[in-house]
């Protein structure tokens, strides 16, 4: 597969048949279309260079909320997510393709100020343009690096081909086709895909009940030490004078 493969035919399947008298598997391959979710949550680098991702992180996070602090931690967590996500819309969305508007807004500045060098008007148009480039295409570069998680040596470099090529990749990689149910045929159906996927963890998991057992109902089914007992434990450590790491015989 190359990448002109990749972008006309993201989602496709290929099972090989076997060879029979040949010296060579036919191979069948099945177009689909992506079934779209919803995408989890993923911080983005990109953002902690906008001037009010500070003030953004410190509103959500003091947030009025009641409850244990485990439920505080995570009910912020929750609303902080929808800020970053508001500040990602509003900031970033299109932030691979005002870096391709700034660099050729650049290049207009700078063939307008080759047919007039000394225009002071038009040496600042050019300077403005420079910096506007300059900045969105370091943050569209460090946008895509983190999206494609591959390392390189240093920014500045135009890697986006090379970035966009690794996220198709990676996509195709990450995308379940097809899968084996319990009776050993193949399902193509995303929706039946899915289904297979959550039966599978039920069954390892449990489902959820309205009715949770106690921990200590479960303690006491077993052996447990009698009031007594707890007793002579208690003065045994007592009369050694509660010495650290000491274990009574």
């Amino acid at each position: 597969m190359n990448n002109e493969w990749l972008d006309k035919m993201p989602s496709c399947r290929a099972l090989f048949l076997p060879e029979g008298i040949s010296d060579h598997c036919p191979a069948r391959v099945t177009l689909s279309e992506i079934c779209k979710t919803r995408k989890a949550f993923q911080f983005c680098n990109v953002w902690t260079k906008h001037p009010q991702f500070q003030a953004t992180v410190q509103e959500g996070w003091n947030e009025g909320i009641e409850g244990c602090m485990m439920f505080q931690v995570v009910r912020r967590l929750k609303l902080l997510k929808k800020k970053l996500r508001k500040l990602h819309s509003q900031a970033f969305r299109d932030i691979v393709s005002e870096a391709k508007e700034d660099r050729e807004a650049l290049k207009l500045a700078q063939k307008l100020l080759q047919t007039c060098p000394n225009n002071t008007e038009f040496q600042q148009g050019e300077n403005m343009a420079y910096q506007k480039f300059r900045k969105s295409s370091y943050l569209d570069e460090v946008f895509l690096q983190q999206i494609s998680k591959a390392t390189w040596i240093r920014l500045g470099d135009d890697n986006t081909r090379y970035f966009y090529s690794v996220i198709k990749y990676r996509k195709l990689k990450q995308v379940t086709t097809q899968l084996k149910n319990t009776e050993g045929v193949w399902q193509t159906d995303p929706a039946v895909i899915a289904k297979l996927f959550v039966e599978y963890y039920e069954d390892i998991l449990g489902t959820v009940t309205k009715h949770r057992v106690k921990a200590h109902a479960l303690i006491n089914q077993g052996n447990v030490l009698s009031e007594e007992q707890q007793d002579r434990l208690v003065d045994i450590f007592l009369s050694k004078g509660g010495e650290k790491g000491y274990i009574p015989d």
